[in-house]
Formats: structure tokens, C-alpha cells, sequence
């Protein structure tokens, strides 16, 4: 029988920010759900909603889906002024679509089990407001239906490529990295000794990784000559500015784009890639809404410290992704899933640094508000969205993405200067 463990660390209660109900992606209503919507005279209930339409058909690939209507902007239609749901108000909560319903929880597919957790771009996991998810385990169950992934509970784990190690073992390790990434210390040092205590796992006899973590063995100080940051990041190695460029790419993407996409399409996303690669130019975020200038964010770095309350949420993430064994389980090596929350958590400070550019503010700390902005920005459109090695460039991509040298890379190229150097006096940065 398939087990649904819930994360220990996350709480949540739903506190009506309406942060997933106003944002450019598209809601998919199950067409079951339709006839009692079209049953509701909505203009007469709710004047504001005249002339918008409720839902549309739409093509996806070989499918058609139903997906709800927006209003202004990019706020979904059906999103009153309180900040509820109308559907919910004039039809029950079991009127909604399901993937308004179950979100934030999400699932993560390993061998043993489904890894439920939440998604960091609430600003109610975020502030970690509400009851602990453990305490609604039979509403997150009813929710977040059981994967179809056959239970194999004595399967190896990948570690790197080739390199497996028993199931027992990785659930110890996972636990381990966990720790570190909510330990004390920057967002780099975090980081980097997730990296560390991976490729020293990487290293030991499979049979003996639970006992050497028992004895302290893969325990490790930051490696800073490891990790010192780049001058700029476009003197990264180019596997790093690719995979980089491959995690914000949705952003460049316009807001009716999917991820559905045919050989000819794949094709035309090079050159684009490409340009990004740069690390310099302009493109049009899909997600801040503006012209987001590559240089001038680069050029921030070099003067931004994240700010200590920042930091932990930031540690929060990422131990509860490693925990999830997200995005790794059944599909990649921990160590390809490491290296993908380091150019996550990249992509969280590229993203506050262009919106302070954006806004022409100058920046010495990036504060806690413009963290989870940027937190909100990865989760919800990047890091739980499918990725470009899932389209095109697969053996390539993943290939890079198991490359610890080129792990290393990924962590020196947005990791701040000033916090950096005052890591390396003995200043707390993110204590």
C-alpha cells in the first residue's frame, strides 16, 4: 500500500492574501464543475463581473481543458473584493477546481511514498500561520490524491549518477541536509554545506553513508575558496550560466504560452536561451510585469546582503524540498536535485534584485518582504512547473546538472559580495 507522509515543519491556515488567486497562470476547471457554475446568474449577483467571461475551452496538445476567466489583470474572475472565492460563496467549497482546493499542498513521488508539503509562495507557509499540516492530515489526504508511482519501499536512491545507496541510508541523509539547510549561517554557507556533506556522501562506500553520518563524517566547515563568489556572474562557466538561464526561462515565456510544446517550438526557444545565457541584455518578465534589466541586477549583487529573517525562510524551503526529496524521487540524482535549489534560490535573488531596480531603489539589504515576493515568483511559475530538461536539451541539461564542479559554479555566481566578505570577517550574515 502507497503511504502520503506529511511534512513535520510546515503550518498553514488560509489567511485570504489572494496571492494564488491573481496571478498569469491559467485555472483548470474539471468540465463536471461547469453546469452548475453556468446555473449561477453571476452579473446579477455580483455587478463587477459583467461582461467577463466565467471560463474558456482551450487546446492543450491533444486535450481540451476548461480553464476560469480573468478579471482585471491577471486576478481570477471569480475573486470578490474580500478577498473570497465567489464560487465558493454561492456553490461550497467542492464547487471549486481541484487545483484551487489543494493548493498549497503538493506532492512529491519517491519509491517509499508521496512526500507531501506546501508551496512557499503562500504568504501563509511563509509566516507559518495556521495549524501544522500533521494536524490536518485527513483534510490534506482527502485533498492530495495518492500517485500511481508503483511502491517499491526497499528501492536504492540515487545519489549522483551511478552512485546508488540504500533507502534506510538516503532517508538519514536527506534528514541531515535538512538540518544544515536550517542551521545558522547565510543563505551561501547553507548552501554550500548541503554541497559538501553531498559529494562526501557521494564518496563513502554505499553500505557505510548511515554510519558515517552517525559519526560525524560528512560534517564540514564552508569550503570558502569553493565558493567565493564571481566578480560578475558572466565570468560562470557557461554549464552554470545555461542552467541559470534554463530556470528563469519561463519567465521570458508570454502568459498564454504552456507547457505543451511541439518540435518547432522547442527549437525556437534556443536562440532565446541563448541570449540569456549572456547574462546581459533586457527581457520582458512574465512575472514582475516589466522590462527586466540582466546587467543592472548582475551589477546589485555586488552590494546586497539578504537579510537574517530572509535567510530563514529561505533555509525553511529548501529543508523542506530536501526532506520531499524534490525535485529529485524518481526523477533525478540528489545531487542534480541539489544543484537545482541552488539556481532556485539564484533565481529568488535575481528576482528581488530586478525589482528593486525596477522600482530605482538602491539596495543594501533585501529584506524579508522582498524575499517572499521573489519566493512567491520561483515557486509559483519556476521551481513547481515543469522544467526545461523536461522539453528539450534533456541529456545535455541533466548531464550539467550532475556535475559538482559545476554545482560549485552555480553557488559563486549570484551569491552576494558584501555578504560574502562579511560571511568571511565572522559577521553573522543571517543569524
Amino acid at each position: 500500500m502507497r503511504l502520503q507522509i506529511i511534512d513535520p515543519s510546515v503550518s498553514f491556515d488560509c489567511q485570504s492574501c489572494t496571492r494564488c488567486c491573481d496571478q498569469p497562470w491559467h485555472t483548470l476547471i474539471e468540465h463536471e464543475k461547469l453546469a452548475a457554475i453556468d446555473a449561477v446568474d453571476w452579473a446579477g449577483e455580483f455587478p463587477e463581473m459583467k461582461g467577463w467571461p466565467l471560463y474558456r475551452r482551450a487546446q492543450r496538445g491533444e486535450q481540451i481543458v476548461y480553464e476560469l476567466g480573468k478579471g482585471d489583470g491577471t486576478r481570477c474572475v471569480f475573486l470578490d473584493g474580500d478577498g473570497l472565492c465567489r464560487i465558493h460563496k454561492k456553490l461550497g467549497a467542492e464547487a471549486k477546481p481541484a487545483m484551487c482546493r489543494q493548493f498549497p499542498f503538493f506532492a512529491a513521488k519517491a519509491w517509499d511514498a508521496d512526500y507531501v508539503s506546501a508551496n512557499y509562495g503562500c504568504k501563509a507557509v511563509q509566516a507559518q500561520r495556521g495549524r501544522p499540516l500533521r494536524e490536518q492530515a485527513d483534510a490534506v489526504r482527502e485533498l492530495v490524491p495518492l500517485s500511481q508511482t508503483p511502491v517499491r519501499p526497499d528501492a536504492p536512491f540515487l545519489l549522483a549518477t551511478e552512485r546508488l545507496i540504500p533507502a534506510g541510508a538516503a532517508r538519514k541523509l536527506l534528514e541531515y541536509l535538512g538540518a544544515h539547510a536550517a542551521a545558522d549561517g547565510s543563505l551561501a554557507q547553507r548552501l554550500a554545506r548541503v554541497l559538501t556533506a553531498t559529494e562526501r556522501a557521494i564518496r563513502i562506500e554505499p553500505d557505510r553513508v548511515g554510519e558515517a553520518i552517525a559519526a560525524g563524517d560528512l560534517a564540514d566547515d564552508e569550503d570558502a575558496g569553493r565558493s567565493e563568489p564571481f566578480e560578475s556572474a558572466r565570468q560562470a562557466p557557461l554549464p552554470s550560466r545555461f542552467l541559470l538561464a534554463a530556470t528563469l526561462f519561463p519567465d521570458t515565456l508570454p502568459p498564454d504560452s504552456t507547457a505543451s510544446m511541439g518540435i518547432f517550438r522547442r527549437l525556437l526557444l534556443v536562440p532565446r536561451l541563448m541570449s540569456l545565457t549572456r547574462m546581459r541584455g533586457t527581457y520582458a518578465s512574465r512575472v514582475l510585469r516589466c522590462n527586466v534589466r540582466v546587467d543592472a541586477v548582475l551589477d546589485r549583487a555586488a552590494a546586497a546582503t539578504i537579510a537574517p529573517q530572509a535567510v530563514e525562510l529561505l533555509g525553511r524551503c529548501l529543508r523542506s524540498r530536501l526532506w520531499q526529496q524534490f525535485p529529485g524521487g524518481t526523477r533525478l540524482p540528489l545531487l542534480s536535485a541539489v544543484h537545482q535549489h541552488i539556481l532556485d534560490m539564484n533565481a529568488v535573488v535575481f528576482f528581488a534584485l530586478a525589482e528593486s531596480d525596477q522600482r530605482g531603489s538602491p539596495v543594501r539589504e533585501l529584506g524579508l518582504d522582498q524575499i517572499e515576493r521573489a519566493l512567491m515568483h520561483v515557486e509559483f511559475h519556476l521551481a513547481n512547473q515543469p522544467r526545461l530538461y523536461d522539453h528539450t536539451l534533456k541529456a545535455w541539461l541533466k548531464q550539467s546538472l550532475a556535475s559538482p564542479e559545476a554545482a560549485w559554479a552555480s553557488l559563486r555566481m549570484l551569491r552576494c559580495k558584501a555578504e560574502a566578505t562579511a560571511a568571511a570577517a565572522g559577521i553573522g550574515v543571517g543569524r
